[in-house]
């Protein structure tokens, strides 16, 4: 079994986890290609910090209704986000056709980390594909 399948095994199990522990009253999204048994929680409160968008127009979370979204809050100089990159934008190519978002939050820790020309480069260095909300101001 590949790191992938490894993953994607991990994920079902924590969201299978998830379902079990929910109310006996919570609704689940049951239309589209896709339709899931899985409870809606609550509304996407959105990206509205966002100062600027990388990889895509600014989303709302009505854009993404009825995927599975996939934020990753990162920044480019953070080791740990730096490891997990390869894997998210795996996942963001194998299962976009499948109904997968992937929505990217550069949320800087440092100062030199705001700088949108350093950003940008980091966005086309590690090939990230998908869209980045740039979120200098830590309000999303």
């Amino acid at each position: 079994m590949n790191r992938y399948s490894l993953a994607a095994l991990a994920i079902a199990a924590t969201l299978g986890v998830a379902t079990l522990s929910m109310p006996a009253g919570s609704r689940a999204a049951t239309s589209g290609p896709y339709a899931s048994n899985l409870p809606v929680q609550a509304a996407m409160p959105g990206f509205d910090g966002a100062t600027t968008w990388l990889n895509s127009a600014p989303l709302t979370p009505a854009q993404l209704r009825g995927k599975v979204v996939l934020v990753d809050f990162w920044t480019y100089s953070c080791i740990n986000c730096i490891r997990t990159v390869p894997y998210v934008r795996a996942w963001a190519g194998k299962y976009r056709d499948m109904g997968l978002a992937v929505v990217g939050v550069h949320t800087p820790e440092f100062k030199f980390e705001e700088d949108l020309a350093n950003v940008s480069a980091a966005v086309a260095r590690f090939r990230i594909d998908f869209p980045v909300a740039v979120d200098s101001g830590q309000r999303i």
